[in-house]
């Protein structure tokens, strides 16, 4: 806590604004991350507010669109695999996924530690893989659209959903989850 204190200081002393950190290449950095480790749906819309308030063209939704088929799934932790978030910490954490993402990432931006990025291996690759081994090739979130999400809609999927991937027919609509 105290390193953070004297950080922030720093970054006041050096006239770092937030919006020097949050510009439309850390936003596509943080989707990257995000779908590598199947976050919660509730990334986009609370990165999306945070792009807005930022001042920053990013479009959150669309980055998602475009980076889910290029971004495989690197840890798997609960609900998405079997592995706990302290497990994730005790691999590397943030860092060690950054790295293992490092040749989708740009690395040389700005952020609150410094002038670029920072990563490390991965202790554990049975916990955050590298990219030629994921834990699965297909992108945990997703955004559909089609008749019944005219607007579109997020869709989360398993790490062990390899299943169909796009739908034509009839649907059944249910008017109340009982």
């Amino acid at each position: 806590v105290a390193a953070a204190g004297r950080r922030i200081v720093e970054l006041i002393a050096e006239d770092v604004r937030p919006r020097d950190i949050l510009t439309p290449a850390a936003f596509r950095d943080a989707v990257t991350a995000m779908l590598a480790i199947s976050a919660s749906v509730n990334t986009l819309k609370h990165l999306q507010a945070v792009a807005v308030e930022a001042g920053t063209d990013a479009d959150i939704y669309a980055l998602f669109e475009e980076l889910a088929p290029k971004t495989p799934l690197l840890a798997a932790v609960k609900p998405n695999g079997t592995r706990r978030i302290d497990e994730f910490e005790s691999a590397g954490g943030t860092q060690a996924l950054l790295h293992s993402l490092s040749p989708l990432l740009n690395l040389d931006r700005t952020t609150v530690a410094g002038p670029s990025v920072r990563t490390t291996p991965t202790a554990d690759p049975d916990v955050i893989r590298p990219l030629d081994n994921p834990f699965a090739r297909h992108p945990g979130i997703v955004l559909v659209r089609g008749t019944l999400a005219p607007d579109g809609g997020v869709a989360k999927r398993t790490v062990a959903d390899d299943g169909v991937r796009a739908f034509r027919g009839p649907a059944k609509v249910f008017r109340s989850r009982e």
